[in-house]
């Protein structure tokens, strides 16, 4: 089913343009699929290392988000949705990265199989990052300086640990659920 939906998303891919691609499980799939019309883009931004490692693998040109003016879609996968379009993201450690080229594109397609579908948020860990204020100057010159927090059910330290990366110079960009933290790294 995942290959069936990574399949179907190629017809949302502008010929002769840059394609935004996502990482996960559904993400590879798609770039598997997009090896077969590489001829037929101009290349490809990637949200992750891993991204990028695959899609040149496939002979698909990669290029940095600096260099691009204009990107019509961006195609990423989600870890858990909802029937009401609900969603968690960014559970492969590649969140802030998946927003900004997200934020890029004209248009999101996100491409899920039955298999993330959930009756409600939860079962999955929440992603949360917490990057420095100074993450725009940082991010251009070195590996992203963040820290990704994961949820358990309990919900129980999340605001505490946010208070404690704040007070440390960090900066939470991304927190949509209270939920506790199942590990966490400081700088």
């Amino acid at each position: 089913m995942k290959k069936a939906v990574a399949r179907a998303a190629l017809e949302y891919v502008v010929e002769g343009r840059i394609v935004g691609v996502g990482t996960g499980s559904t993400a590879r799939l798609f770039i598997e699929e997009l090896a077969g019309m590489k001829d037929r883009i101009v290349g490809a931004v990637a949200s992750s290392e891993d991204t990028r490692q695959r899609l040149e693998k496939h002979g698909i040109r990669v290029f940095d988000l600096n260099e691009i003016s204009d990107m019509p879609v961006y195609i990423d996968g989600a870890d858990e949705i909802t029937p009401e379009m609900h969603m968690i993201k960014g559970g492969g450690g590649a969140l802030t990265r998946e927003k900004i080229v997200s934020a890029v594109a004209g248009k999101f397609v996100c491409i899920v199989d039955g298999t993330k579908v959930v009756d409600y948020l939860g079962r999955f860990p929440l992603p949360v990052e917490v990057i420095p204020p100074n993450a725009s100057q940082e991010l251009g010159r070195s590996a992203p300086l963040w820290f990704q927090l994961y949820s358990q059910p309990d919900r129980s330290n999340t605001l505490s640990l946010v208070r404690r990366a704040e007070a440390a110079g960090y900066q939470a960009i991304m927190w949509t659920v209270d939920a506790s933290i199942k590990r966490s790294g400081y700088p």
